[in-house]
Formats: structure tokens, sequence, C-alpha cells
């Protein structure tokens, strides 16, 4: 399979974001948005590595830094190329569930 240099680009800027991430998911904001869907970390036994913590994402459509959990999304031959973000922010009731984007 050929990549063009966009593509190349692309997996590039996705992998440096994600290892901009904190491999460690507890005691962080991304834990208590987890354990609000029901998922429980310590549970599982141990943390999924492909869900690091960025807890200061520059969102451009809200022209603002939100905490964020990342999934890395990998080709077949196991290079990142891209990466989910969901921005995190707190709710009323003090859990927290996606930002009000």
């Amino acid at each position: 399979m050929r990549h063009d240099a966009g593509e190349a680009v692309r997996s590039r800027a996705a992998a440096r974001l994600y290892f901009e991430g904190q491999p460690a998911l507890v005691g962080t904001l991304a834990e208590r948005y987890l354990l609000g869907r029901a998922i429980e970390l310590l549970a599982l036994g141990r943390q999924p590595r492909a869900l690091p913590f960025h807890p200061a994402l520059w969102n451009s459509g809200s022209r603002r830094a939100w905490p964020a959990l990342l999934a890395r999304i990998s080709g077949p031959d196991g290079s990142i190329v891209a990466v989910h973000r969901t921005w995190l922010g707190e709710r009323p009731d003090g859990g927290f569930g996606q930002a009000p984007l």
C-alpha cells in the first residue's frame, strides 16, 4: 500500500499528539469520565495502553484548551494513523462528561 506525503505528515502529527498525553489515567479527569460511563480502570486489571490523557489540549472550535482523553487509531502495521480526541468538561453534578463544544 502506498502512502502519499500528506498521509505521512498526518501520521507524524497524530503520533506527536498521542505521545504528548500522560500514559497513566488513574487519578486524572479521564478516569472520572470513564467511571461516569461505568468503566472502572482498576476492575480491568490494567489500563488500556491506547488511551492516554492530555490535561490541556487546544480545541480550535472553542478557542481554548480542555482536558482530553485520547485514543490511538493504528494502521495494519501498528503505526499511529490518527488520534481520536474526547474533550472533557465538568458537569453541574461535579462529574465529567464531554466538553460543551
